[in-house]
């Protein structure tokens, strides 16, 4: 009798594939992966750059874990306090990655929102992840700056428009630099000012006067 296969016509050579890149990948990266795939299986979304995240877990379990740093963190699993639904958090001192699922998500970014808004000047704020989502797609933080474009935009641009002006100096980098700020700024109908002196965004009734 001969050996019953399962899988399909196909399974045996995409296993393979599947195994010879496992140990080509360091168990650092090994791991990492393993994360991913795990969080996609769930379908649960990627955040990155949101401690807030810790706030929404309910009963956690935390383990020692290394990852996406060089320097060790921890994994914590547990429940959200939005859904119900898993919620993991990876931590470490640079940053924070958690995969939740899309109620969740939201929930996350609203509350980062809120507390950086409250910070800073949220049209400010704005006009930073206007930067991240069209410069830095792939940087921590990515995914909650697009959210906030997407989610916060319509309102936001109206007033940035209005009665914000974006300067900017040539040679600096501080959030974004004088050929990105032009590029958004032009495309978005925002007045820019170059200056060799500022590089911020001003509302318009404090503008420095040499500006």
């Amino acid at each position: 009798m001969g050996q019953v296969r399962f899988g399909g016509p196909h399974s045996d050579g995409r296993g393979r594939r599947e195994r010879e890149r496992a140990e080509r990948l360091s168990p650092r990266k090994q791991r990492k992966e393993l994360l991913h795939r795990f969080a996609e299986a769930c379908g649960l979304k990627r955040l990155s750059g949101a401690r807030e995240a810790l706030d929404f877990l309910e009963d956690p379990i935390s383990i020692p874990y290394e990852a996406c740093w060089d320097n060790a963190g921890r994994l914590c699993l547990g429940r959200s306090r939005a859904t119900g639904a898993p919620l993991l958090v990876l931590e470490c001192e640079e940053a924070c990655i958690a995969f939740a699922d899309p109620v969740t998500f939201d929930a996350i970014c609203e509350a980062r929102w809120r507390r950086l808004a409250e910070a800073n000047d949220p049209h400010r704020v704005y006009f930073w992840c206007l930067v991240q989502d069209r410069f830095y797609p792939d940087c921590l933080g990515a995914e909650w700056a697009r959210w906030v474009v997407e989610r916060k935009g319509e309102r936001l641009l109206e007033g940035l428009r209005r009665d914000y002006v974006v300067a900017a100096s040539p040679n600096v980098w501080r959030g974004y630099d004088l050929e990105q700020a032009r590029r958004i700024c032009g495309e978005l109908g925002i007045e820019l000012r170059i200056s060799p002196r500022y590089h911020d965004v001003f509302r318009r009734d404090e503008l420095p006067e040499d500006l």
